[in-house]
């Protein structure tokens, strides 16, 4: 092996490891207040409004959203009314989706929810595909409560 060779191996181990650091985001936020949730909204086209706890109430496709803030994490949930989605309809959307969880309330009503954690940090991508993320099961779930 000559050192051409070896210089190409050594590159061949390195590349991916300088790949994944340029995936490193320059805006990582500790803690949900330091992020701007109005841009991340905004930039996903979801009309809101902050109520007095600095929560948020979304309106995605014209089913009511809250964005709950906590220290280290954002909860997106909804809650329906007037649905006859039974538990084994909730536990069979548990069992074949990721990234939510649906449940009856003590209502009964149907309720979706996901979570971010903000533990290690996160990037303002990674806000934006969490709404994203949650839009797309919304629709879904919207589907299931409403046959």
């Amino acid at each position: 092996m000559n050192l051409r060779q070896a210089i190409a191996g050594l590159l061949l181990i390195v590349a991916p490891f300088a790949h994944a650091a340029d995936k490193k985001c320059s805006d990582t936020f500790y803690f949900t207040h330091q992020a701007n949730l109005s841009a991340a909204l905004e930039e996903r086209g979801i009309p809101h409004s902050v109520d007095e706890d600095g929560d948020y109430r979304l309106n995605i496709d014209g089913h009511v959203t809250y964005l709950i803030i906590s220290k280290q994490a954002l909860t997106l949930y909804g809650a329906w009314t007037g649905s006859d989605t039974d538990l084994n309809e909730i536990n069979q959307w548990n069992l074949e989706r990721r990234f939510s969880r649906a449940y009856l309330d003590e209502d009964g009503d149907p309720t979706l929810e996901s979570d971010l954690d903000f533990e290690g940090g996160v990037c303002f991508s990674t806000i934006t595909t969490f709404i994203a993320t949650y839009e797309g099961s919304l629709d879904d779930f919207v589907d299931l409560i409403s046959n």
